[in-house]
Order: C-alpha cells, then structure tokens, then sequence
C-alpha cells in the first residue's frame, strides 16, 4: 500500500510576486528531509512522501523558453532528496498545480500573449494583490508546453515516484482554475461559465480531464510507470458529485486521490466540505467515485488529514481517536491503493497518527488495545473512554467552512477581548498570522450565525473538559513522553475551544453595545481570564501549542497570553464598580449562551 506523508518541518512555500528559487520547496526539502527525519517517516509506518513543486520552474522546453531560468539547480537540490529517501525505503511525489498561473508582468506574456486567459488577482506573502494570468489550455501552445514539460521533468527525474495533480481551486491556473462555478439557484445550481471566448465553447470537464491526459502523456512516454495521480480537490465547483464528466474523460493509466470526507453528512445535517476529524467517513461522495473509479479500472488512493484539520490547527493533534479508528478501518475494508496522510499541516508525530496505521494493520482491535500498546502502563479502560468523548464533543463542532477559515479558534489567545462596541479591525484568517488581529470576526458567520456557534461550543465544551479528567485518570503516575504529550495536547484543546466560546459571545454582546452589556461583558471575560491562566503553564511548557504547521508560525504565544491576562484584568478591575455582580469564571453554564443579547441582532447575526 502507498502511504503518503510529508515532514512538518518541511515548507510548502510562499507565493510572491517574483518568483524566489530559495524559498521553493524543491530547493528547502533536502535540508528538512535529514537522514534522521526520513528515518522517522518510515519508522511510523509512511513510505512515500510529497514535495510542493512547479513545473513551470522545473523544466526547461522549447516552447516557452521564458520559463524554467532555475531548472537545472532545483533539479539538483531535489534529486538528492529522492536518493536519500530511496535509501530509507521513502519515494518522492511531487504535487503540482498545472498549469501554473503568472503574473501579468512575466515575460512569457509579452511574448506568448495569445495562450494568455482571463486576468485573477491573488495576493501575495504581504496581502498585496497580484494580476495573474492563467495559462489557456484551449490554445495549442499551451497544450504542446504540457505535453514537453512533462515529458522532461519524467527524463530529468527518472527517479521520481510519480505527481499528484490537483486541478481546482488553489493558485491561478487553467481558465476554469478558479473561473466558471456552480452557485446555488433556489434549491438548484446554476453554472456561471468563464468568460474565455476559446474556453467558453468547452466545458471544465473537458479542460480538467484534457489538462491531466497531457501531463500524463508526457511523462509515460519517458516512464511509463511513473505514477501520475489526478486529486478530485474542488471538482464540485463545475458539476455535481460525483463529477462523471471529468470521471469519465479521464485517461487509462492514472491512479485518483479523493477525498475521504468531502461530501459527508454530519449528525446535525451539515455538508462536510472540508477535512475533518469530527466525521468518519468515508462520505458517500467518496464511494460514488471508487465505484465508478472501479468501473473504469482506475487506482484509487484516500486523501485525509490525520492529525489535525481547521477544526483546530494550533494544537499538535485533536484526539478524535475513534473516528481515527473508524477511518482506519473503514480504509482497509475498501481494499484501496493506498492514502495520503496529510495536507500542508496536520502532519506532527502524534497518538492520531501511531493510531491509524495500528487499525489499519489491526482492523478487529479495540481503542482499548491501542491504548495498551501506546501507552504502556495506562488504564485502557479510562483512557479509551476519554478518547471517546473527545469524538463524541466533536460532533457538536460549528462545521461549515466560512467558521473554519475565519473563526478563532486557532487564535483566540492572541484575540483582544476589550469591553466596549465592535470594532472595524477583522480578526483575520484562521490558517495565517496577520500583522494585527481585532475583535470584528463577522466573516466567520457567513453560513452560521452566532447563536449557533454559541449552542455548539457550550454543548463541547462540557463534553470535552469531562473527557480531559477522564484522560488524567487514565495516565495517572505515567511519565513517558507520550503521555505528557497527551497530557499538554488534550487540555489545550479544551481551553481553545472555550476560548472560541467566548470570542463568539463577547462578538454578539458588541454587535450592539449597550452600558447595560457590561455585566454580561464581565461574565465572559471573567471566563476568559480563568481559561488563559490555566492555557499558559501547558504552552510555556509544550512549545508545539500554537504553532501552525502551514503557516510555520506561531498563531499565538506565551507573551500574547500573558498580554491578554494583564489586559482582562485591568478592565475587570477597571470596570468592577460599574456593576452589581460578581462574575463566576468557572462555570460553563454562567453566560453559556452568552446571555440574551441588549438587542437581538438582525438576521439572526447572518452576514
């Protein structure tokens, strides 16, 4: 079975506006793929990994000269990574985005204008937006450039294990890159075509699918078994699941990787459309395309994100180990070519991680034997049992993407909590850092309201903070590393997840700010307060809490707590004349619902 992975010390690379050979990950790899770290890898149970690459910077063809000025170096900086992986049993994947985007001021335009599709902006490292052009497909030279570049990179790498082509959303790329969309029309969808008279006349599928055939094309006429595999990532933006039209076009010879949990139905009726632990799976969007994979003979690898997704990113793993288990299992049972483990985060040693590959290998076992073995000396008993209500806590988690990209969970320490109305100042982006956070997180809610994030997170919260005491019990006396890692992982979650709690319900508090909001204000920073203090001993303690692999910084730190809790109380003392009561800071029931508002928001708090 393939089983993919990739080293968190590994950087994915930045886009920036010119591009930057050493910041590229092909350059990067050999220095994070040491001997050691690729010992690793294969000693958890992994024995391919994947590289971020483009191959418009690593090959060099007659058809577009302009591209390619650093091919012959990063060529070199990667082919020592794969002979060292391949003496580790470890094969190199590279994924790639094809065809790459360029900015509007790259030369190949001034030359090539005619391969040119529609204009997109996109922002650079520093939030700057960048015009980029997209490579047409519908234009013979680009279809011809595909073709050689492939073929070239398969002559110059021959060691290459294979690439994983994604061919939606993401960077600028094909005219229907990130053009032409499903939107919903009532209770249907209508599709709103690109704008590119030559695409226009062809549908996405068509482009995908033709996209793919090129590139497969050409490398298989160099090595024909070199691997190519086509990402199914985003195909629901241009038909319906399970996407016959691209299914159906795709060429013999490649292998799918698809997505285990996209399309899943989770217990409160939302669409998974992203990367969860708080689903199992496999979604029945995932069967549909295996079985017409199988029709058509084509392999079929599962894509997930085993150790941890959006959902909370800034911990090292969420411990959802019974839906680890079930996924594992469920994985097996489907008789598969293999999986990837991981996208650009979610990829440290973690219990999820020695958990999957333990089903997967021992499908009949318990939560019970695993603890047993991974944690020798527990109580399996107690510690399966949190494991358990961790998975049960999650199936309560406000699941839609708006939540996921722009709520806080992943950095409500560094979030200000001030008393007083909403300011202007957004709270930013859940997977990046930005330069200045403020408390107005209104993006998070565009398809949840407030009130409804609220009830989830005072329902997991409880769930959550039992399954921790329930956990300690279960570890009690062990000083493995293993445990303390546990230990450190698991209460960092639960306070993150109150610390969402309460961002969400100081934001409805302030929609419309009253005086008379100031008690309630009190209640959930006296909350807060408390949590903060409990969450900084575990993040000074364990430097992975509140690291985010994908960005690879630090969403929030030990002095930004510290920071906070100075601030909370100077307003708490500041303001404690101003009312009657006194807060209590412990009890998740106090203001859970964060107190019905000083005026009912419009819209139900609907952006």
């Amino acid at each position: 079975m393939i089983k993919i992975w990739r080293s968190w010390h590994s950087a994915f690379g930045e886009f920036s506006r010119h591009f930057k050979p050493g910041d590229d990950e092909c350059w990067t790899a050999p220095e994070a793929y040491t001997d050691a770290e690729l010992a690793r890898i294969r000693g958890e149970g992994f024995n391919a990994v994947w590289v971020h690459a483009q191959l418009n910077q690593l090959v060099r063809t007659d058809v577009f000269p302009e591209l390619g000025e650093h091919a012959e170096e990063l060529r070199q900086r990667l082919g020592l990574l794969i002979e060292r992986a391949a003496r580790h049993g470890v094969a190199v994947y590279l994924y790639m985005q094809v065809p790459r985007g360029l900015p509007q001021e790259h030369p190949l335009w001034r030359n090539h204008p005619e391969c040119a599709g529609l204009p997109d902006m996109y922002p650079d490292t520093a939030g700057e937006p960048v015009i980029m052009l997209p490579m047409c497909t519908s234009a013979a030279k680009t279809r011809e450039y595909l073709r050689k570049a492939a073929a070239e990179l398969a002559r110059k790498l021959p060691r290459l294990a294979g690439v994983i082509l994604i061919t939606a959303s993401e960077y600028p790329s094909h005219c229907y890159g990130r053009s032409g969309r499903q939107i919903p029309d009532g209770k249907q969808w209508k599709f709103i075509p690109v704008d590119c008279p030559r695409c226009l006349r062809r549908t996405p599928a068509e482009i995908i699918a033709e996209t793919i055939a090129l590139v497969a094309e050409g490398i298989h006429a160099e090595s024909p078994s070199m691997r190519v595999i086509a990402w199914n990532w985003s195909w629901t933006f241009f038909e319906e699941s399970p996407c016959l039209n691209i299914l159906r076009r795709l060429p013999s010879g490649i292998s799918l990787l698809v997505d285990f949990e996209r399309g899943g139905r989770r217990p409160d009726g939302s669409t998974v459309e992203e990367y969860s632990l708080g689903y199992a799976g496999p979604s029945e969007r995932f069967l549909q395309v295996c079985s017409e994979a199988r029709r058509r003979g084509l392999e079929v690898l599962a894509k997930f994100q085993l150790g941890t997704t959006h959902e909370l990113a800034t911990a090292p793993n969420l411990p959802a180990l019974e839906n680890i288990r079930c996924k594992a299992c469920r994985l097996a049972a489907l008789d598969l070519k293999g999986f990837m483990g991981c996208w650009n985060f979610g990829n440290m040693p973690s219990a999820n991680v020695a958990a999957f590959h333990f089903f997967l290998a021992h499908p009949d076992l318990t939560l019970e034997d695993f603890a047993a073995d991974y944690l020798p000396g527990c109580d399996p008993a107690k510690t399966a049992e949190a494991w358990r209500m961790f998975t049960a806590a999650l199936e309560t988690y406000p699941f839609n993407n708006s939540w996921l990209y722009f709520g806080p969970t992943n950095f409500s320490p560094a979030l200000p909590l001030r008393p007083g109305p909403l300011s202007a100042v957004p709270g930013g982006r859940s997977w990046l850092p930005e330069p200045v956070r403020g408390d107005n997180i209104a993006k998070a809610f565009k398809q949840c309201s407030p009130e409804e994030v609220i009830a989830a997170f005072s329902r997991l919260v409880p769930v959550w903070e039992q399954g921790v005491k329930r956990l300690r019990e279960g570890l009690d006396g062990l000083e493995s590393p293993r445990a303390k890692e546990e230990l450190s992982t698991s209460p960092a979650c639960g306070m993150l997840f109150r610390g969402a709690l309460n961002c969400v319900r100081s934001y409805r508090l302030k929609l419309h700010w009253r005086e008379s909001c100031l008690e309630e204000w009190r209640r959930i920073a006296a909350d807060e307060l408390n949590n903060l203090k409990r969450l900084l001993p575990v993040v000074e303690q364990d430097s992975r809490i509140g690291y985010h692999i994908e960005a690879h910084e630090y969403l929030f730190t030990a002095p930004l707590i510290r920071r906070k809790i100075k601030n909370l109380e100077k307003w708490l003392e500041e303001t404690k004349d101003e009312v009657a009561n006194e807060p209590e800071p412990d009890d998740i029931a106090v203001g859970a619902g964060g107190g019905q508002p000083c005026r009912r928001p419009m819209n139900n708090g609907r952006e």
